[in-house]
């Protein structure tokens, strides 16, 4: 059990540090004196919030993507498909539960949900 909350804990800095690397990107590509991106979307017609979105869906992927390599690592799923898939239906809390993870790491699941 502690293994899952020292790694669940771990999993979540990281993917906390990958979100504040991604608002700080955001920031800064749209920064407020004009960003390198700022004439770009202007141009296009583009919602600021838009601009935000697409570059946090985006930094949201990579996140589910962290955690899918940390199943693969523990050799709790053997395929990237299968694990980014895992991942994605945990990090959203849809939890179909078509693939589940063995006994001794379902805790770890929970951490990623909540993160």
């Amino acid at each position: 059990m502690m293994q899952n909350i020292i790694l669940g804990a771990f999993l979540l800095l990281i993917t906390c540090g990958l979100h504040i690397g991604g608002m700080m990107l955001v920031i800064y590509l749209l920064g407020l004196k004009g960003g390198p991106l700022r004439q770009w979307f202007r141009q296009k017609h583009a919602f600021p919030v838009g601009e935000v979105v697409l570059v946090m869906a985006n930094v949201s992927m990579l996140e589910v993507l962290l955690w899918a390599f940390a199943y693969m690592a523990l050799g709790e799923i053997k395929e990237l498909e299968s694990a980014f898939y895992f991942s994605m239906v945990t990090f959203t809390t849809l939890g179909y539960g078509d693939i589940v993870l063995d006994q001794s790491w379902r805790l770890l699941a929970s951490f990623q949900a909540a993160t």
